[in-house]
């Protein structure tokens, strides 16, 4: 089998890093393709009443890409602010809503606790929260986490702000594939939906995050490209265990740089193994 081209993915670091978010850390650099779609995707759903989707595994740049876009959003040329709220397990029609109104400040955290608040009744506050933080855009990490009625929910608030002339776009983002979860709710039958997909990296990428993060593991892909049989049987390796995941990827990559020692085959297995613990 031919080697992956690892020069690829350091050549496009470097050419990167300058609008990078981080240019030290080369996850960031990777998602900046990702992040560029989040965008347009994020735009779209601006000028539409589309319903934007990003879905992937666990560990593959969701969440990262939502906190990009809620720190550079105002450079984006979007008007008005954005919320991103990481959503918990929950169930019922008002209870994402109060959710979303406890996350902007004190006003709403009073909102949040009326056992009895209806959903016409949070649609109403979130109209003053939302017209006095100017929020025309809302971002929320783990959606799939909500049930079919608070999702529902999600929509009347949706539906509200638009006819009381404050459109809010909204981005969501989950693991389950959105047939899963979004197309089981009525309130969503008749939107339409722009799903933007991430996923696991093909092992040129992996080596080219390794070589960004220094130390013996940028040695070891030093040495995979010049061909050293350890190396190629090491780096086959980790990109077996990891399977591309960027999370797994890094929960290894730490205990292999606090050793200081030259990564082997079973040096990285011994890492696997304390990783795993």
């Amino acid at each position: 089998m031919n080697k992956e081209n690892v020069s690829r993915c350091l050549h496009t670091k470097g050419q990167a890093s300058r609008s990078a978010s981080s240019p030290a850390d080369p996850k960031k650099i990777l998602l900046l393709p990702l992040v560029e779609k989040a965008v347009d995707l994020l735009k779209l759903c601006s000028l539409t009443e589309a319903v934007g989707v990003i879905h992937g595994p666990n560990g593959t740049g969701k969440t990262e890409i939502l906190r990009i876009l809620e720190r550079d959003y105002a450079a984006c040329g979007l008007p008005g602010t954005v919320v991103r709220l990481r959503c918990c397990q929950q169930a019922g029609a008002s209870r994402g809503i109060k959710d979303m109104l406890a996350e902007m400040g004190p006003g709403g955290v009073f909102v949040a606790v009326g056992q009895a608040a209806s959903v016409a009744l949070l649609c109403k506050a979130a109209v003053r929260a939302f017209e006095k933080r100017d929020v025309r855009a809302l971002l929320l990490d783990e959606a799939d986490l909500w049930d079919a009625d608070a999702l529902g929910g999600l929509v009347s608030l949706l539906d509200y702000l638009k006819d009381k002339g404050r459109p809010v776009a909204a981005v969501l983002a989950g693991a389950h594939k959105p047939l899963d979860w979004l197309y089981r709710v009525p309130a969503l039958e008749s939107r339409t939906i722009h799903v933007l997909e991430t996923g696991n990296l093909d092992r040129a990428a992996l080596l080219g995050v390794f070589a960004g993060w220094g130390g013996s593991l940028a040695d070891l892909v030093a040495r995979y490209e010049q061909g050293d049989e350890e190396a190629d049987l090491t780096a086959k390796y980790l990109f077996a265990v990891t399977a591309g995941n960027l999370r797994r990827a890094y929960h290894i990559a730490v205990t292999l740089l606090e050793s200081g020692t030259k990564i082997t085959q079973a040096s990285a297995e011994a890492a696997v193994l304390r990783a795993s613990k």
